[in-house]
């Protein structure tokens, strides 16, 4: 495989055969390709380039730098629209709607370029966005915990139990308005089991620590 020229060589290469073009000499490519020592099909190569060029006014040659993204414009009036609805989101989340709205697939590098050029006031840190992936709707419909992190608690059972069982703040929200942390603790030999709606898991907790998730239903993060 012939090794890449560099683009001096390359600038070279296209002065002389221009020069060769204007005074109407012969062109010698193999003298070209043994003074700037490359092949004979690379100056063939940039010899048709030039022409085609000519004809068609198309450059091939790849251009330097990163590939522009499709839709700019709509992707950033796009996030900007979401971030001033839902400014707690991350970039992982942004890079995700984008790919939702959009089909396009970028990196979250591209997110931060994106969010610097088009002036977009984001502060949010890049946390985990696994743990934001969990939103319950509630009976009038509305999310509930959408807006923030998911968090867990920890109960601890009556003093004659070293048992501890973990449940999310948000399902404390969920089970009641006005619902107490002492409401929720149970004897630590009984079985807990929750019920909570149509198609709700039902599970029963005898280890040591469980963690408890509400699945009444997926909201989108983005509405």
């Amino acid at each position: 495989m012939a090794k890449t020229l560099e683009k001096e060589i390359v600038a070279a290469i296209e002065v002389a055969i221009l020069e060769a073009q204007k005074t109407g000499r012969n062109l010698d490519m193999h003298g070209i390709a043994a003074i700037y020592n490359c092949t004979y099909q690379s100056v063939c190569y940039i010899r048709r380039r030039i022409e085609k060029q000519k004809r068609t006014g198309v450059d091939d040659r790849k251009k330097a730098g990163r590939k522009p993204l499709a839709a700019h414009d709509k992707i950033a009036e796009a996030v900007k629209s979401l971030l001033a609805r839902r400014p707690e989101l991350d970039q992982s989340a942004i890079r995700d709607y984008v790919f939702d709205e959009f089909g396009v697939k970028i990196c979250q590098a591209t997110v931060s370029r994106l969010l610097k050029r088009n002036a977009i006031p984001h502060k949010v840190s890049n946390r985990l966005y696994k743990k934001s992936k969990l939103f319950t709707a509630n009976e009038r419909g509305s999310v509930a915990g959408g807006t923030t992190t998911t968090a867990t608690g920890h109960i601890s059972l009556p003093a004659d139990s070293c048992e501890t069982y973990k449940i999310p703040y948000n399902y404390v929200n969920l089970a009641s308005e006005n619902a107490s942390i002492s409401s929720l603790l149970v004897s630590p030999s009984a079985n807990i089991n929750f019920r909570d709606g149509v198609g709700e898991r039902d599970r029963a907790f005898n280890s040591q620590s469980e963690v408890i998730e509400s699945t009444r239903g997926y909201s989108s993060p983005y509405t």
